[in-house]
């Protein structure tokens, strides 16, 4: 297209001229480049090719948009809600079975380690020793196994404490609380103890070795049943019961509690039922009684020992009115009393001819009232 605007306008300069050789000059000029420029020019394009080149594969053509210094990057698209909460369910679904997988791997392996075990193991027979019912605890009323610390050890210890050696004196007895009552009687079986002379003793010394054995008793767990200023101070623990006597001397002793104690079944007829009131606290000597027949038949009376945990002690007087009743309480007796004391029909015939003081101060006998 360039070559024929050229041709025409050089065509009509040259038609100015009026010149018919010059025209013809120039139509075999036109023609002869018109057939240069056909042979060295390129095809025309198709609208469906491409551009190639020797280098690079063809390819499909692009366009291109305007690129401008205020154009920003475009934001991507949110992924999808449902897409999220379907992503979760599939991790959550995952980690439970890993777990479970864990689980069941550690379990099979631990239930194939006991089964070794089990196969393995044999059986031992059984060595306890049966529950020795003879002894219990003085506090309850059922048996018990007696206690794996041993009287004399524990006397052992006591006397390391005290700093006591050499030959000391015997004791041979304990004071013991019998079973659910209030009342205490003394016990002379599988008794561990020792004395220590009065006449070898005085006051600071037995004082001091009292608070020594205190300190043991307490620093050992033994519970004391008994204020710890009294003159007899006992102790217990599991079926072991201990004394600690500063009266006039200094002693201390220990047994095992020995439930089959006949001290305890002499003390039952006369502290039960009303009688119990005048047990209480104080230590029963039932074992040694003697029964006698009134003149007036069939009454009968005696006494038993006894003795605070304190200082001193009386006999204690007791009645009935036939030998298969009941041992009542009559008084604590220290010497011979006042006749107006028996003043019951059951009094003087139960005590008939027992000397008493009248007002006068003479001592006479107790007369019986008649039935």
């Amino acid at each position: 297209m360039l070559y024929n605007k050229h041709m025409d306008n050089k065509n009509n300069q040259l038609s100015g001229s009026g010149s018919d050789e010059v025209n013809e000059q120039n139509e075999q000029d036109l023609e002869q480049l018109l057939e240069t420029a056909n042979e060295t020019a390129m095809p025309p394009i198709s609208p469906t090719e491409t551009l190639t080149t020797p280098s690079e594969p063809a390819q499909p053509f692009q366009p291109t948009a305007p690129v401008s210094q205020f154009q920003s990057t475009p934001t991507p698209k949110p992924l999808n809600k449902k897409f999220h909460i379907a992503l979760i369910i599939i991790l959550f679904l995952i980690a439970i079975g890993l777990v479970a997988a864990i689980f069941l791997t550690n379990k099979k392996s631990t239930d194939n380690e006991n089964q070794a075990e089990d196969n393995t193991q044999v059986e031992t027979p059984d060595t306890t020793e049966p529950e020795d019912e003879t002894n219990c605890k003085p506090d309850v009323e059922t048996n018990c196994a007696p206690t794996a610390e041993t009287v004399s050890a524990v006397i052992a210890n006591l006397r390391t404490k005290l700093a006591i050696y050499g030959n000391l004196d015997a004791v041979e007895s304990v004071v013991v609380k019998a079973p659910n009552l209030e009342y205490y009687v003394q016990q002379t079986t599988g008794v561990e103890g020792y004395s220590y002379p009065g006449t070898n003793l005085d006051m600071d010394l037995r004082d001091s070795l009292t608070s020594s054995a205190v300190s043991f008793f307490a620093e050992n767990d033994f519970k004391a049943i008994t204020e710890t200023d009294g003159a007899i101070v006992i102790y217990q623990k599991d079926t072991i019961t201990c004394n600690v006597s500063s009266s006039y001397e200094f002693s201390f002793s220990c047994a095992e509690f020995d439930a089959t104690n006949p001290a305890i079944s002499d003390a039952a007829p006369f502290c039960s039922g009303e009688n119990i009131a005048h047990c209480t606290g104080n230590i029963i000597y039932a074992g040694n009684y003697t029964i006698k027949d009134s003149p007036i038949a069939p009454y009968q009376n005696t006494y038993i020992d006894a003795a605070s945990l304190g200082i001193g002690g009386a006999a204690m007087e007791f009645y009935r009115v036939s030998p298969t009743s009941d041992w009542i309480f009559f008084r604590f007796a220290q010497g011979i009393t006042d006749c107006e004391e028996y003043n019951s029909d059951e009094l003087t015939r139960a005590f008939a001819g027992f000397p008493c003081t009248d007002g006068s101060g003479e001592t006479v006998t107790v007369i019986p009232n008649e039935a």
